[in-house]
């Protein structure tokens, strides 16, 4: 009698935690929903446009899995819009901090306001996301992964991405130099191809690129919010970067902004390796006869030093002042304004460029390593 008593109590208590189990799953089922619900409100009333052809909530009795479908955001002020057939956001129940997003197999992002309009539609093996949901319901913390993605642009142009990752983190002020409010940020891209006919001498393979930033608030959310975030004094700062293009190979750090006419200006100081592939590449481009680009070899290889890996590097200082990029006093290319970017919709904005410099002389403007 004693063990049927014993058996009993077990089974109620097991019967009471299954039921106060359910009634907790469908609670944090209708949190998540109503919460869902109330970003969109808050985001529209913000100046967004968020729309969606319905969402629901399932998964019972394991992890919460909330279902959009037809998913659009857009920020008309600032020119760019993402939508995607279908967006799975996963949650635990007993955490409703931590997310997982899976974005499906093809989304569009439209960048750009006017005549600069670009769409971008984008097809990838996956697409996922992981993220930490602070006060608000803004995002704390972002970690993101693109693998075998082809993203078509307008004239039939198509990117070609073995592995792409963007992390983002808000900082709170640990440190003079993490404010609160900034944001770091981390990217990193494997097995790029290049569009047809892009590249250059350089050749359509990047196979390694990876920058990390500090970005300083307020936050620009959009092609207009630069204009703001110049004027109090935005400056990105970039910790690090490495390019593998080709036979050339990049890596350094700096920072950047932009001018008064919307152009980008920074200062690097980089290390380059891969120079002399470099040089051949000129050479049998008929960019530089073959006895130049021997006179080349010799003093660059007479200024190069051993970098980490062994193999000889340059430390050149790169700059871009004045709508031109330089690398010491040597003129390289002219850089495009971002001011049509940056105006109101309909509103037309002049795209400035600075014309470039033959031969710059010693007493020309370019910036020097001081810089």
């Amino acid at each position: 009698m004693r063990y049927h008593v014993r058996y009993a109590l077990l089974i109620g208590a097991l019967l009471i935690f299954i039921a106060g189990y359910c009634v907790f799953w469908f609670a944090m089922a209708r949190t998540v929903k109503a919460d869902f619900g109330a970003w969109i409100a808050a985001k529209n009333a913000a100046g967004y446009r968020v729309s969606t052809a319905g969402y629901k909530v399932t998964g019972f009795p394991s992890t919460l899995v909330l279902t959009i479908d037809r998913p659009q955001i857009a920020k008309p002020a600032a020119g760019w819009t993402w939508s995607a057939p279908k967006l799975l956001v996963f949650a635990e129940p007993w955490n409703l901090r931590h997310v997982i997003v899976d974005f499906g197999k093809t989304q569009r992002f439209t960048l750009g306001v006017g005549a600069l309009r670009q769409s971008f539609d984008v097809t990838a093996k996956g697409a996922k996301a992981s993220a930490l949901i602070g006060d608000n319901l803004k995002i704390a913390a972002l970690d993101s992964i693109l693998t075998g993605a082809e993203i078509s642009m307008a004239g039939g142009a198509v990117l070609d991405i073995g592995e792409a990752q963007a992390h983002g983190r808000r900082n709170d002020g640990q440190s003079p130099g993490r404010p609160a409010g900034s944001v770091e940020i981390a990217l990193f891209a494997k097995n790029v191809t290049l569009p047809t006919g892009s590249g250059g001498l350089l050749g359509r393979g990047v196979t390694n690129f990876a920058l990390e930033a500090t970005v300083p608030p307020p936050l620009p959310t959009g092609f207009q919010d630069l204009t703001v975030w110049r004027q109090n004094g935005g400056t990105l700062k970039i910790n690090h970067f490495d390019l593998d293009w080709g036979d050339l190979k990049i890596s350094g750090s700096g920072t950047a902004a932009l001018d008064k006419d919307m152009r980008p200006e920074a200062a690097f100081v980089a290390e380059v390796g891969g120079f002399d592939q470099a040089i051949d590449a000129l050479v049998a481009a008929g960019e530089l006869r073959p006895i130049n680009g021997v006179r080349a070899k010799i003093v660059l290889g007479l200024l190069a030093k051993p970098g980490k890996n062994g193999e000889r590097e340059l430390r050149v200082p790169l700059t871009a002042e004045n709508g031109r990029l330089y690398a010491g006093p040597v003129a390289l290319a002219s850089l495009p304004s971002l001011a049509a970017l940056t105006s109101p919709p309909g509103v037309p904005a002049a795209v400035s460029v600075a014309p470039l410099p033959k031969t710059p002389s010693p007493g020309s403007d370019a910036p020097t390593a001081s810089h």
